[in-house]
């Protein structure tokens, strides 16, 4: 009788969801044409493009933040219901510091290519 108590929490533990993480299969908004990152530069500070309110005085448009329009089904939703992909979505996740010293190794890469062709 003790040993059936012991094995009693062993076999509701096989019923739990082995799945632990939720919203795998879901597109992110960082991978979306409409996501754009504003002054706060983490991704957690994501604004969305497609969702917003202009200013009639000044003409700017204010947009919503990316994690508000994802909570209301009104807007894009859970499930991403106005989600594009951006083709250009790696460069939203690299740091301005990588992307510069990008360019400028290959633009040093363009002068030596350069200068050996005129040799």
């Amino acid at each position: 009788m003790k040993r059936s108590f012991f094995l009693l929490p062993f076999l509701f533990a096989k019923k739990i969801k082995s799945e632990t993480i939720r919203n795998k299969n879901v597109p992110s908004c960082i991978n979306c044409k409409f996501s754009q990152k504003g002054f706060i530069t983490s991704n957690n500070y994501l604004y969305c493009k497609k969702f917003g309110e202009k200013n009639i005085i000044t003409d700017k448009v204010n947009y919503d933040f990316a994690d508000f329009c994802r909570k209301d089904e009104n807007k894009c939703g859970k499930q991403a219901n106005y989600y594009e992909e951006d083709k250009f979505s790696f460069l939203k996740k690299t740091s301005p510091a990588s992307l510069y010293i990008s360019f400028f190794l290959f633009y040093i890469w363009v002068l030596v290519t350069l200068s050996n062709r005129i040799k």
